[in-house]
């Protein structure tokens, strides 16, 4: 692929698609080095490149790539070189170089563009690429022009799997370019080491970036432009624009310019789009004049990542442990309440343990501040969060938030991503050694550990009136009282900040309870009553009168004791007390006795007829109380009884003829 840099004329191209040497497995011309045990770079398509954990995408232009991979072989793959024909750049003034990679950039792994001028005695590292596990990065462009004039310069693409088992780098279309302008001033990094901020934390920001002079003049007049794009109007236009003042950069150099500050006014989205200008030479590659720090102004989050993970670090095996995490700086005091994190290659119900340190002058995790154990909920990979309900005071500090693997764990695996990373702020301890920076180990990768402030609080009075009963106890805090009065506790909230609770507390006392002679007639057919209101024949003091379940078929007629609750409905005390009730069970309907008698229709709505009768016969019809609500002297051989405004339920209907009785069950609807 030619990269779009100006004008440029290709002297050199290769795409690989061609019969490869059968030696190297390379193009003619190229060489290869290395300790791998696998042929170290080979040829061929992504079907076939492909492994277990590997799937190569396949490249934009063609078919065919160079390859060396790691996840395949698990060899030693820790400086696989492959190197182009040597070069001639004796007669060009300004040189560019474009390919297309592909790095998934787990595990630690890194790849290089390496040049040489001395015939490979040194080196210099003119390009590290950065991870994208889900796609080549096309038309990469590298500034050669250092190396303009030369007559013998090779370049070398290098892979190091980090000494681990890492995936793998690809390479494709490599092309070699004469500039049509010697020039280049290039934006490489824009300041800014957070992706969210909490807006307590909020500063003025400074607008300034690194810029490097890959040119051939030494420029005098670069000045950077600082543009501040905001949520608050969609990005639309810039909020605020600020220019540096002329500044020197020497050919080769790289100087921080900056453009001023700017502090963000309120909670938003924000990006620092910075531009490097000359107005005495021409930029020969525009393109990379610019770069850009996207960050957002949060309640309460901090955090340095701000993208899918692409690591997932930990230490391997049960008897191993682990400490990793990241430094935050707090201007002001600050409330924690809570730490959010995200982990790969763990399982749910795993012990994590999230842990908060003193740093020393340097950033090195020092004194412990607070830990809080936490049991996973779900596998990897997952965010999930640690509640601090009663928040953790920090003063004014720079403090590690990191995760501890404990013995039971084999390889947590805390996600780290590939943004922007400081160093100095990331460390990891093994086995309770001490703390070393994490880009120290290979892995310059910001961790996935975001603390959560706690919202602000402030001093609170309230004032409560309460009731209890007698006997009770009512709880304020740690305080407790049984008596009626007035008290005032202070009770301590996160923050800092006090409550201050007003009680006036009311005693209420028992309702009384006086019960006597009462009595309930049941009917064997039906098992298990429930006692309510007014027991027949009895008398109560107290309302809210509820009662015992009671089965009168297995206990059998007698005398039997029946608890009752007596509640105030004002207060809502209870109190309790029982009585002896006389169960009299009515005849099974299923005896031949008055099997003529016949109550339609049953169940009713409250009117039905008697039929079978004869005159001198009397009917009495009692409620399930044994309370009686009608009685009469039959003269005909069918009466009608009307009980509508009764309630729906059971009733017995009582028939007296010459001395014999039999009751019959009424179902009201």
């Amino acid at each position: 692929m030619i990269p779009s840099i100006g004008a440029a004329q290709v002297f050199f191209t290769e795409d690989f698609e061609g019969t490869p040497n059968a030696a190297t497995d390379l193009p003619t011309g190229w060489t290869e080095s290395g300790a791998s045990t696998d042929g170290i770079w080979s040829t061929d398509n992504a079907t076939n490149a492909s492994s277990a954990y590997l799937t190569w995408p396949t490249p934009a232009n063609g078919t065919l790539f160079a390859y060396t991979n790691d996840d395949d072989c698990n060899c030693d793959k820790s400086n696989d070189r492959m190197t182009l024909p040597v070069q001639n750049f004796s007669t060009f003034t300004a040189v560019g170089m474009s390919f297309d990679l592909y790095l998934n950039g787990g595990y630690g792994e890194m790849g290089y563009v390496l040049v040489s001028t001395n015939g490979g005695t040194s080196f210099d590292t003119v390009y590290t690429a950065t991870g994208n596990a889900t796609a080549w990065q096309d038309g990469i462009s590298v500034n050669l022009t250092t190396y303009a004039g030369q007559s013998a310069v090779t370049i070398v693409f290098a892979y190091n799997d980090a000494s681990t088992w890492s995936y793998g780098m690809g390479v494709d279309d490599v092309t070699l370019n004469q500039l049509a302008s010697p020039e280049d001033l290039e934006t490489l990094t824009a300041a800014g080491e957070y992706t969210r901020i909490p807006v307590a934390e909020v500063a003025a920001l400074p607008l300034e970036a690194t810029v490097t002079n890959n040119g051939v003049t030494t420029v005098t007049d670069a000045v950077l432009t600082s543009q501040v794009f905001s949520s608050s109007n969609g990005f639309s236009t810039p909020v605020f624009t600020a220019s540096s003042t002329n500044s020197t950069v020497n050919v080769g150099d790289t100087v921080t310019i900056n453009a001023g500050n700017y502090t963000p006014p309120a909670n938003a989205s924000y990006f620092f789009r910075h531009i490097i200008t000359s107005a005495t030479i021409t930029d020969g590659q525009p393109a990379n004049d610019t770069a850009q720090y996207d960050f957002a102004i949060t309640q309460n989050v901090y955090a340095r990542d701000d993208s899918a993970f692409t690591i997932g670090l930990g230490v391997n095996g049960t008897l191993n442990t682990a400490t990793l995490g990241v430094n935050y700086t707090y201007t002001n005091a600050t409330v924690i309440g809570g730490v959010q994190f995200g982990m790969t290659g763990i399982a749910a119900g795993d012990t994590t343990e999230v842990v908060i340190y003193n740093t020393a002058a340097n950033g090195q995790p020092t004194t412990p501040v607070d830990s809080f154990q936490h049991i996973m909920v779900t596998a990897g990979p997952t965010v999930e969060t640690v509640q601090i309900t009663a928040g953790l005071n920090l003063a004014p500090g720079t403090y590690f938030f990191g995760m501890k693997e404990f013995l039971s764990v084999n390889n947590m695996g805390l996600m780290g991503m590939d943004e922007i990373f400081t160093p100095g702020a990331g460390w990891g301890s093994v086995n309770g050694g001490a703390f070393d920076p994490i880009e120290n180990i290979g892995f310059p990768n910001p961790f996935f550990v975001r603390p959560i402030t706690a919202p602000p609080c402030s001093n609170t009075s309230n004032t409560v009136n309460a009731t209890i009963c007698d006997g009770d106890v009512y709880q304020v805090g740690s305080s407790s009282y049984t008596i009626a009065g007035t008290y005032v506790d202070t009770l301590a909230i996160p923050g800092g900040c006090d409550s201050v609770v007003t009680t006036n507390l009311t005693v209420a006392q028992l309702p009384a309870v006086t019960l006597s002679g009462l009595q309930a007639l049941y009917c064997d057919d039906d098992p298990a009553v429930m006692l309510m209101g007014s027991p027949m024949g009895g008398t109560f003091a107290g309302p809210g009168v509820s009662g015992s379940m009671f089965n009168p078929a297995s206990a059998g007629a007698g005398t039997h004791s029946i608890t009752y609750t007596f509640t105030d409905p004002s207060s809502n005390c209870t109190n309790v007390d029982s009585f002896e009730t006389t169960v009299d069970l009515c005849i099974n309907l299923d005896q031949d006795l008055f099997a003529s008698i016949e109550i339609s229709p049953n169940p009713n709505n409250g009117q039905f007829k008697v039929a079978g009768l004869v005159a001198g016969a009397e009917i009495k019809i009692f409620d399930i109380r044994g309370q009686l609500i009608r009685e009469r002297a039959v003269s005909f051989t069918e009466e009608t009884f009307n009980l509508s405004e009764q309630a729906s339920g059971f009733y017995f209907m009582q028939v007296n003829f010459e001395g014999e009785s039999h009751r019959y069950k009424v179902v009201v609807e």
